[in-house]
């Protein structure tokens, strides 16, 4: 006759004892080994409370068509100035040159977010004029969405010098996020929304490159221009503008941003899961082996033997 399995349990035995005894002592003994020590391995090997995370998002990013320039003859010793701040232009009328500027945001990659920033400067200049270094400040609308809620506006801050009188200035580069501190996760984040020049302010010391980054880099979160490569070129024909070309991208970024209460709670039970599944399986070898052999006396109920 041939036989096969149908069903099958466990026979559970069972070990008892008073409340007021030494096995009950051992038996807290054995819990406190359970859970104590997975919790001091796991929050001591550091990362237990994970209070900061990271994630990547493309931001929202528009050129804010504002714009310093600063164009340095070393020959003559001379600066030409042009920017968006009458203030300004007020007062460098003697070096002010209005330039021809063209600009242009693509969204490459259709997500409804401009993916980088065409600018082209024509700045007029005298046949006896020669430029030998270029100094430029941009300003952008910086805006994140997906976990934390910033909005701020940003600086591109460029500078290039060359012992060459130049003809055109071609740099492409990236406008990056710098953070001296992780953001929110919840909330809208508009400290830094506010302008990074005061145009109301008629303290004309504050529109210098200097007091300007001064005051900007003390920011926590920031904007800078990144990644630069630059091309120079010589040899300006006479009655030709000097040309700047810049081609800004506005690469996706790592933001780190601080954890929520759950998600704080979530990270930490996941290590403490960790340890513990590997005490509950040795410390339940050592109570199996302990109660087995009757190393302390304890009252056996087997259900064999009730049959």
């Amino acid at each position: 006759m041939v036989v096969y399995k149908v069903f099958s349990n466990c026979i559970v035995q069972t070990y008892k004892t008073s409340i007021c005894s030494k096995v009950t002592l051992i038996y807290m003994v054995f819990l406190i080994l359970t859970f104590v020590p997975p919790f001091l391995i796991a929050y001591r090997s550091q990362g237990f409370w994970k209070k900061t995370e990271v994630y990547q998002e493309q931001p929202d990013v528009h050129f804010k068509h504002q714009l310093i320039i600063i164009l340095e003859n070393k020959s003559h010793g001379e600066t030409l100035v042009w920017s968006t701040f009458s203030q300004l232009n007020n007062v460098v009328q003697n070096n002010l040159r209005i330039p021809v500027i063209k600009t242009k945001e693509e969204d490459v990659n259709k997500d409804g977010r401009f993916d980088s920033l065409d600018l082209k400067v024509e700045m007029p200049l005298h046949d006896e004029e020669e430029v030998y270094s270029v100094k430029m400040l941009l300003f952008f609308d910086y805006e994140l969405y997906t976990y934390s809620n910033l909005r701020m506006e940003g600086l591109g801050y460029f500078f290039y010098n060359s012992p060459l009188a130049g003809s055109q200035l071609f740099m492409i580069g990236e406008l990056r996020l710098h953070q001296r501190e992780p953001l929110s996760n919840k909330g809208r984040d508009e400290r830094f929304n506010i302008p990074i020049i005061d145009t109301n302010d008629r303290n004309t010391e504050k529109y210098t490159i200097e007091k300007i980054l001064n005051s900007y880099v003390r920011r926590n979160v920031t904007t800078y221009l990144g990644n630069e490569y630059v091309d120079w070129k010589t040899g300006r024909g006479a009655k030709k503008p000097f040309i700047i070309s810049l081609n800004i991208l506005y690469p996706e970024e790592t933001i780190i941003y601080k954890t929520g209460f759950w998600q704080l709670l979530k990270w930490a039970w996941i290590q403490y899961a960790a340890m513990l599944l590997i005490f509950l399986y040795i410390i339940h070898q050592i109570k199996d082996f302990v109660f087995r052999n009757q190393l302390f006396s304890t009252i056996v109920d087997n259900p064999l033997k009730k049959h």
